[in-house]
């Protein structure tokens, strides 16, 4: 099988490095691909065959406008694409475009493989995905966080709907039992979902002079990447924020009706890529403000991980809205879920614990768990608040065991955020792509 496996995070140089390794040991024909000289340089040392980018396309230059009118890609295809870049991170247009055909004009020469193997987020990720589409090939992703612990799940496309193997076969008397003690265990644990932010200490300068070293030495792509000054200013910036956002925290409604929606991470891949259009997250809430019945008041809580990094005035137009009650991002989910009427999300895995607490559930976006709830558009949304309904119990226990069953057992990172290089694990991760290609293809 020929693989092209792309490679933009020296993070994970040694983890990845073993993994194709283990493919070409296995008899899959590798070609590892990276925009990065010190990645490149780590492969190179290790005698696994891998391509510069940057080197490969700059005998291969050609116009960003006519390379992308040759081959049928579309300004939305390219604002697809580049959103994220440009609108969030406000870098040059011109540059990412470029950036955008560089890639593009790579991958093109690579239309013969059987499968990309996508193992992070960023441009080339973003862009590999829509060329995959494009083509009619095969890309498999690596998502950085699974439901449960110690798990890893893979999907063919970089949004992450799709992972979920549905079965409608019966639960077993075994699946009953672990389903019933996996859902109590997440309501008596109020576990949550997603990524702890982490409180600043030495580990976060170390992290930070180690990231000045990496950008600085990776040459020309390192204009892929934040600078580390643009990082700085926004760590500096944001204990201000977040300062700053205390007075527009609220306490609980405590007897009111209220409906809850989770703010979800501004820059997301779920967001950027599959849900842009609701991107400005303050808009959309006033929206949901104006549907919602008088006697009901909309509780919206920021992602902790994205406390103090949105746009400042966010928070302060949300708070203007009359019906609506900013909560402490720090406030456990589950509890606002136990006491609303109802959720509604864009695609927050908040959707999914809600339908395990026996609440109904409004989905705006793509979401993993969509064939569970309702989809609709904001237009529509007036008229599906009145027939909402709670999913049935049986339903929600076929999808967790689904779900948990989608999930392989292993892992990339440990608990304290090292990565497990160990040969067992990397054995196991290796199997588990091998796995979901065979399955996807």
């Amino acid at each position: 099988m020929k693989i092209l496996f792309m490679a933009v995070n020296p993070y994970f140089n040694e983890a990845y490095s073993k993994i194709v390794e283990r493919l070409l040991l296995l008899g899959h024909e590798v070609q590892v691909a990276t925009n990065r000289k010190d990645i490149a340089k780590y492969f190179k040392n290790k005698y696994i065959p891998v391509t510069d980018i940057d080197d490969f396309t700059k005998t291969n230059q050609t116009t960003t406008r006519g390379f992308l009118v040759r081959n049928r890609y579309g300004m939305g295809d390219v604002d697809e694409m580049t959103m994220r870049e440009i609108k969030i991170y406000k870098r040059d247009k011109r540059y990412v475009r470029g950036q955008i055909t560089k890639y593009l004009g790579f991958l093109k020469h690579y239309k013969d493989v059987d499968v990309i193997a996508n193992f992070d987020h960023g441009l080339l990720n973003i862009v590999v995905d829509k060329f995959a589409k494009k083509q009619g090939i095969l890309a498999i992703h690596k998502h950085g966080m699974a439901i449960s612990q110690g798990k890893l799940i893979w999907d063919k496309g970089i949004d992450f709907t799709s992972w979920v193997r549905r079965s409608d076969n019966p639960l077993t008397e075994k699946e009953e039992k672990e389903v019933e003690t996996y859902i109590e265990g997440v309501k008596s644990k109020k576990s949550l979902v997603g990524v702890v932010p982490v409180r600043p200490d030495m580990n976060r300068f170390k992290k930070f002079f180690g990231y000045t070293w990496k950008y600085i030495s990776a040459g020309k792509s390192r204009k892929d990447f934040l600078s580390p000054w643009t990082i700085m200013w926004r760590w500096g910036l944001i204990p201000l924020r977040r300062y700053n956002n205390l007075k527009y925290y609220s306490i609980m409604l405590g007897p009111k009706k209220y409906v809850y929606f989770p703010m979800q991470v501004w820059d997301d891949i779920a967001i950027v890529c599959d849900n842009n259009k609701f991107f400005e997250q303050h808009k959309l809430i006033k929206k949901i403000a104006e549907t919602l019945p008088r006697d009901i008041q909309l509780v919206v809580k920021e992602h902790p991980a994205m406390l103090g990094t949105m746009p400042p005035h966010w928070l302060k137009e949300i708070s203007k809205i009359g019906n609506v009650t900013i909560v402490n991002p720090f406030t456990n989910s589950h509890n606002i879920i136990r006491h609303s009427e109802f959720v509604i999300t864009i695609s927050s895995t908040v959707g999914w614990e809600a339908t395990i607490w026996g609440k109904p559930v409004i989905a705006l976006g793509n979401t993993f768990y969509s064939w569970l709830v309702p989809k609709t558009n904001i237009r529509d949304l007036k008229n599906v608040i009145k027939k909402v309904r709670r999913v049935h119990k049986n339903k929600v226990k076929k999808f967790t065991r689904d779900m948990l069953a989608s999930e392989y057992d292993c892992y990339f990172f440990e608990p304290d955020l090292k990565i497990n290089t160990k040969d067992d694990n990397i054995n196991k991760i290796t199997d588990s792509l091998l796995d979901v290609i065979q399955r996807y293809g």
